[in-house]
Parts: C-alpha cells; sequence; structure tokens
C-alpha cells in the first residue's frame, strides 16, 4: 500500500458523518444486521426509498468501529453523474492515492489488500454496475475488508448477502379503533413524537391524540422519511388536518429540510428518483399494476397490465425487475407468490397512470378481471382454493366495487360482482360490509328489471336478514321475487324463497318458514343449480328438526350430504353435519351428537368459517349442559359469545336457536352458581377462535386446554394486558410466527408486540422475558419488582 494511503487510514480511524437527530427505533435490524456481517463480507441493504437504509447502516457502523482497525469508512454515491466515478469515489473517501494509470478498480483493491476496515457505499442503485464490480474486486481481493451497501436494488454479486429493510411496524387497520390501544411502543409513533417534538416543544402521546398519530403513521405506511416530512407540517397545521391531507401526500410532504440531499427533501423527489432508475418498460409496469389494491399475483400482472406495448411474455421479467428494485415486494402465500407495492408507491404510479390517459381502462379490466374470480363457485373439491383466493383478493374486490360504484355505467357490473360474492361475505360475515356495497350499488344503478337487479335485491335481502334486520330483508326480498317473476328466473326464485324461510323463521313463522324452505327446494331441483339445491334441503330438515319432524329432516340432511359427496363439497357438508349433530341432540344421542359437531367444526376450522365454527361450539355446550358437565358447558358459551361479538350479530343469524341458547345458559348458571359460571365463562371468552375450536374438539387434551390465551400477570407490571398474554407465549417457548398464529395478528404485529416488551422492560433477550415472568408469578412477587440479570 503506497505510504500516503497508509498515512491516512492510520491518522483516521472513520469519517462518518455526525447524526444531527436521534436514531429511533430498529433495535432488532441492528441486532440481525450485525449478526450477519460476522459471517458475510458483502452485505447489501435493500428497501424502498425513505425508509431508512442510511440511517440503519451508519449507526450500525458507529458501533462496529472498535472492530476495525482501520477503520469504517462512507462513500456517498447518490452525487456521482458521470460513469467512471464510483472507484475514484472510493479513494477520495479513504483518502488513498490513486495510480496515474491502469485500472482504477483493480489499483484501489490492490491498495486496501492488508487493510482491515468496513466500507459503507451508500445509494448505489444509480451507478450498480460499477458498484458490483469495485464490490467484486474487493472481495477477491482484500480479504480483511468488509463491505456493507444500500442500494434500491442489490449489487448482483457472487458473495452477496441481501438484507432488506421494511418500514417501520404500525398498528393494523382494525385495531386503530380499539379503545385501550398502545401505541407509544411501535417505533413510528416513536419517531413521529421524537420528530414532532423539534417543532412543537413539549409534543406527547395523550389519550386525546393517540389514535390520530398511530393513523397517521399507518397511513403513511411507517416509512420513516414520510413520518418526518408529516411531523414537520406540525409547524403550521393540525393532526387532523395533517390526515385530511393526506389523499395528496405527494403536495403534503414537500418541506423536508434544507440541508438534505435534493432527491431526499420531499416524498415526490424520492420516488421520483426510483421511477426514473427504471426502463420505459418498468415504469409502465409500474403505472398499470398501480390499479391492484392490497397486491396481485403473476396471472393477474399477465391478464390486466398487458397490451402490444407491454407483451404477455414480458411481465415475469419485469415484475422480477421491480422487486429487485424495491418497488414490489414478494409475499409467499400457499403455493403461488404476491406482489405488494407500497400506497405511496402505488399513489405516485396510479398519478402518472390517470395522466396517461390509461386509468379508466385499466381499471375496466381490472373489474373484469375481478368480476370472473369473483364467478368461480365457492362448491366443490375446489371450493377451499376458491374462498382462500377470494380472501387474498379481497382488497381487489373492494377497489372493483369502487370503481362500479363511482364510476358512471359501471354500476350494472358492480351488482354481478357484488352479487356473485355472496358465499365470500357469508363465510367471512363480513354482513355489514356486503349491505353497504349492495346498497350503494341498488342507488346508482339504473332502476329497471335486470338479473343483475333482481339478484342484487335478493341478496341484499339476505345479508339484512342476517343481521335480523327482518323488515329490511322482507322488502328488499318481495321486490327481487316481482322482478325474478318477470324474469322468468326459476333460480332466483328458489333463492328469494330460500331466504324468505330465514326471515320466516326468525320471525317465529315456522309453519310458513318450512313451505318457503320446500318451495326453494322444489324450484331448485329443476334447475341446475346443485349449491342452491342442497343448501335448501339443509335449510329445509334444519326447520323440520325443530318442528320435531326429525324422520324427515334426515331425509333432506341425506340428500345435502349425498350431493355433497357427489360433488367432493365439503362446506356444505360440515354445516349439514352441524345440523345432525342437532337432530341428535334433540333425541339425546349425546355420544352421536358430539361426534358430528366435532366433525363439522374440524372442517369449518379447515375454511377458516368462524362462524360455523360457533355454531358447532355453542351446539356442543348444549350436549355438555345435558351431561351434567356444567363446566365445560361455560367455557364452549363463553368461547362462542367471544366469536359472536366479532361478528356483532349473537347466533350468527340463527336466532330461531335463541331459546335453545337461553335454556343452556340457564341451566349452567344455576348449577354452578353465579361466581364459578362468570370464572368459566371468562376462560372461554379468552379463546381466540382456533384456540376455541381445538378446546371444543378435545377439551380434555392437555395441549387443548394449554393453547387457551394466557391470564395476564397481576398488576402492578409495566406491560399492557396485550403484553402480558405474548410475554407468556414468549416465556413458553413460541416464535413470533406461533404467537401470531395463537392470536390471530399479523407476524409483523407480533414481532413489534415482543420489541415492546423487551424495550419496556431493558431486556435484550426472549429469556430474560421468561425469568421475569417467572419472578413476577411467585408466591410474592407482589413484595418485589427485582431487576433482571443481564
Amino acid at each position: 500500500m503506497g505510504a500516503m494511503a497508509s498515512a491516512t487510514l492510520t491518522r483516521r480511524r472513520d469519517n462518518l458523518p455526525f447524526e444531527v437527530t436521534s436514531f429511533v427505533g430498529r433495535r432488532r435490524e441492528l441486532a440481525d444486521l450485525r449478526r450477519l456481517l460476522t459471517t458475510a463480507r458483502l452485505v447489501t441493504v435493500t428497501g424502498p426509498g425513505g425508509v431508512g437504509k442510511t440511517r440503519l447502516v451508519l449507526r450500525l457502523a458507529r458501533d462496529l468501529r472498535r472492530l476495525f482497525p482501520d477503520g469504517v469508512w462512507m462513500v456517498e454515491l447518490d452525487a456521482l453523474n458521470a460513469s467512471g466515478m464510483v472507484a475514484h469515489a472510493v479513494a477520495d473517501s479513504l483518502g488513498v492515492q490513486e495510480q496515474p494509470s491502469g485500472d482504477p478498480v483493480a489499483s484501489l483493491a490492490a491498495q486496501l489488500e492488508d487493510r482491515r476496515l468496513l466500507l459503507l457505499l451508500d445509494n448505489c442503485e444509480h451507478v450498480l454496475d460499477e458498484a458490483s464490480a469495485l464490490a467484486s474486486a474487493v472481495l477477491q481481493m482484500c480479504p480483511e475488508v468488509r463491505v456493507l451497501a444500500t442500494s434500491r436494488q442489490a449489487l448482483g454479486v457472487a458473495g452477496e448477502f441481501i438484507f432488506n429493510l421494511a418500514p417501520f411496524s404500525v398498528p393494523r387497520a382494525e385495531d386503530l379503533a380499539l379503545p385501550d390501544l398502545e401505541v407509544p411502543g411501535y417505533d413510528a409513533v416513536g419517531l413521529f413524537t421524537e420528530r414532532a417534538r423539534a417543532v412543537v416543544p413539549g409534543f406527547e402521546i395523550t389519550a386525546d391524540n393517540r389514535q390520530a398519530v398511530a393513523t397517521l403513521c399507518a397511513r403513511l405506511e411507517g416509512i420513516p422519511l414520510a413520518i418526518e416530512l408529516a411531523s414537520a407540517r406540525l409547524r403550521a397545521l393540525s393532526l387532523a388536518e395533517i390526515l385530511e391531507r393526506l389523499d395528496d401526500r405527494f403536495r403534503l410532504l414537500s418541506a423536508g429540510a434544507r440541508r438534505a440531499e435534493p432527491r431526499q427533501q420531499t416524498l415526490q423527489s424520492v420516488v421520483d428518483w426510483s421511477f426514473h432508475l427504471c426502463s420505459a418498460e418498468e415504469q409502465r409496469l409500474w403505472l398499470r399494476a398501480s390499479v391492484f389494491a392490497g397486491g396481485f399475483d403473476l396471472p393477474a400482472a399477465e391478464a390486466i397490465c398487458t397490451d402490444d406495448e407491454l407483451p404477455h411474455g414480458a411481465v415475469l421479467d419485469l415484475v422480477a425487475s421491480l422487486v429487485d428494485k424495491s418497488i414490489l415486494s414478494r409475499e409467499d402465500r400457499g403455493a403461488s407468490a404476491r406482489y405488494v407495492m407500497l400506497d405511496t408507491l402505488r399513489e405516485y404510479g396510479h398519478t402518472r397512470l390517470v395522466a396517461s390517459g390509461e386509468g379508466r381502462s385499466m381499471h375496466r379490466r381490472h373489474r373484469q378481471y375481478f368480476e370472473s374470480v369473483a364467478r368461480e363457485r365457492v362448491f366443490g373439491r375446489h371450493a377451499r382454493e376458491v374462498l382462500d383466493r377470494l380472501r387474498a383478493e379481497h382488497g381487489n374486490l373492494r377497489a372493483a366495487l369502487e370503481f362500479c360504484a363511482s364510476e358512471p355505467g359501471q354500476a350494472v357490473h358492480g351488482l354481478a360482482l357484488a352479487s356473485a360474492l355472496w358465499h365470500f361475505w357469508t363465510a367471512n360475515g363480513t354482513f355489514a360490509e356486503a349491505r353497504t356495497w349492495l346498497a350503494r350499488l341498488l342507488e346508482v344503478a339504473p332502476q329497471e328489471v335486470t338479473e343483475n337487479h333482481a339478484w342484487a335485491l335478493c341478496m341484499a335481502g339476505w345479508f339484512a336478514s342476517l343481521q335480523n334486520d327482518l323488515a329490511a330483508a322482507a322488502a328488499l326480498l318481495e321486490r327481487s321475487r316481482a322482478e325474478a317473476t318477470q324474469l322468468h328466473d326459476r333460480t332466483l326464485l328458489g333463492y328469494v324463497a330460500m331466504f324468505s324461510g330465514s326471515v320466516a323463521t326468525a320471525e317465529g313463522r315456522n309453519a310458513d318458514a318450512m313451505a318457503l324452505f320446500q318451495k326453494a327446494l322444489d324450484d331448485l331441483r329443476l334447475t341446475t343449480d346443485v349449491p342452491g339445491i342442497a343448501f335448501s334441503a339443509r335449510r329445509l330438515a334444519m326447520t323440520e328438526s325443530a318442528a320435531g319432524e326429525h324422520e324427515r329432516a334426515a331425509a333432506h340432511y341425506a340428500e345435502c350430504l349425498r350431493l355433497c359427496e357427489e360433488h367432493g363439497e365439503d362446506w356444505e357438508k360440515a354445516y349439514a353435519l352441524w345440523g345432525l349433530g342437532l337432530v341428535a341432540w334433540r333425541q339425546a344421542d349425546h355420544t352421536r351428537a358430539t361426534e358430528l359437531l366435532r366433525q363439522s367444526i374440524r372442517i369449518n376450522s379447515s375454511f377458516d368459517d368462524r362462524r360455523a365454527v360457533a355454531l358447532g361450539i355453542e351446539g356442543l355446550a348444549w350436549v355438555a349442559a345435558d351431561t351434567k358437565q356444567e363446566e365445560q358447558a361455560a367455557v364452549l358459551l363463553g368461547a362462542a359469545d367471544a366469536i359472536w361479538r366479532i361478528f356483532e350479530a349473537p347466533l350468527a343469524g340463527f336466532v330461531q336457536l335463541a331459546d335453545d341458547h337461553d335454556q343452556c345458559e340457564e341451566a349452567v348458571r344455576r348449577a354452578l352458581g353465579e361466581q364459578a359460571y362468570e370464572a368459566a365463562f371468562q376462560s372461554g371468552a379468552q379463546l381466540t377462535p382456533q384456540q376455541a375450536a381445538e378446546y371444543a374438539v378435545d377439551p380434555e387434551s392437555r395441549d387443548a386446554t394449554s393453547r387457551r390465551r394466557p391470564r395476564p400477570v397481576e398488576s402492578p407490571s409495566p406491560l399492557t394486558r396485550r403484553e402480558q398474554e405474548i410475554a407468556q407465549l414468549v416465556a413458553r417457548g413460541l416464535t413470533n410466527r406461533e404467537i401470531a398464529s395463537q392470536l390471530v395478528i399479523s407476524d409483523r404485529t407480533a414481532e413489534a408486540h415482543v420489541e415492546h416488551i423487551l424495550t419496556k422492560l431493558g431486556f435484550r433477550s426472549r429469556t430474560q422475558i421468561a425469568a421475569w415472568l417467572l419472578q413476577q408469578q411467585s408466591p410474592d412477587s407482589h413484595d418485589r419488582r427485582a431487576a433482571p440479570d443481564g
């Protein structure tokens, strides 16, 4: 190595810039990245613009300075705009003497071959080829040099390890309305709070503003740059005003620090930088893919986004390239990969798509595609796969419905789409959402007697009945019946009669209900609608069973089961098994009732049909009460009640079962006494739907009972109730993914909770959580709060 280079590297240990603002969060990422650097010599931190890649590697580099005798050196590449300059920039940052001739990369590597240092290459994406060549040469010629790079795209060098940096964790959308939402532990909220204090001294998270802050961070998807830019707006705007303006986030978030790099001063400039790094075809796919909501798979992109300018065969490579450039992220769900775009990038793309004149045509293609997806039959051997796909595409289905409801001339297509989704909405228990979409579309659609209009009225009546809005249900179903009669639509008339039978049942008109279900069955037997025949036979059987006509009920259940067996249909079969279980219970055949009800729960659990699972659990509670297993009955009643509360519909619309429920509850309360009943009931109510199903199927199983949602440790505790639950699961050795599955939350939410627990307790490991928890639960824990070891 040259004398000047040696003198420079000896004199200085680093050229890292000082931090001018506090570093917030990223505890786990720092630990993971540090571990990775102990084995890998080249690590590239990738991720979308504004996610905090540079801040992360700078913080890590400061922590690692003592491990590199020749220092840690940062090379900022973002300002380079001419080719052949990367090696010169590195040499300049290190202070090494460049050779007057020859290959500058090889020359630089030769001068570093006996050095032990960490080289940071920041913002490589626009000089990717040169950065890759330099990193490759360093790996080959400098055994003690490690390279830590940041880039929106991996370098593609042999020996490279990729560390994808995600945005900060944020509260889930469904959690934002919770009154006890704990927000300070989220890194996104912590960053907003820190930066807000710089412009509003004394800013704190309070009961009045925590929901607004959490919503803001969630809307900004946890992107650090966006959060910092939003907090700066507190100089002039309130939190509520910032939230109101987020629909135009690129205009709102346009006042960054003056000393920041120009491309980092506004959200627009950050995304512009990414856009201009893409080829023309990549840009075209980015824009067209902005019509997707909640992600997409490859077949959807190939069907919707292609034309003569973007051929079908090019989509796979273009999607892969957009993943490489951090525009898309890949999520593995089952057998197929899905691709997700941050809303910030999606909004940017959609604005450009509309400006290009392609917006309406792309949305029409999107609607056409997902209407065909919605029409796939949720019946038969592939029903489970179809239902899973519909759940995965929920965001796209909503986007298609919104387009239909707001775009002139599209409402009639929206009626068809919404009607086709009735099985999906029924399985998910999203009755209110179904009614909202159907009502919006019926209001804006032409008031003409058409097949789509008549079916939409029918389905609106069905969901009104499920929410026990019986007057509205009856009126809608009568309008549908009148239109179906004009259209001579026998299939629709069968469904109207079937759903009208549900209304009659709920109103206590059992004779009318039986006649309507029989009419539905008679009508549908004359059609090819096998699902409708099976459904109406089962509903008729259920009504006959409640009336004590068990032989007729058994015959109609048998018809339903025969059709299910012929078509490989499990979901409808599970409902029939549930009905037969109730028949057996009414006939005091408790062994058979238990067997049938448990079988129905197993099948419905595989479909994630929590409504049907709860019906099975409810039936098992009645059996347990009749067989003097009162404590078990109370636990089961509590578990079912917790699920009913999710749907905000007791007995999920089967109000004819209310008397059976009330008689069971009264008998069990009387047998156990009020205090014992409430204890057992609450034990069941604390179970997640998955745990409740496991307990119902095998209440004596040690595994089933041990998987009850843990009882929180006694106060005083620095942890919230949710964190106490998770701490107990951590102590039992569960991984974050297993915790997420147990508590029905996302992996990222479970991960965030564990990080919050570690931070609150001042711990570094999960083992310390377990030790602390054991100490808290010891007999004298209320007298001491000993600090943990380590």
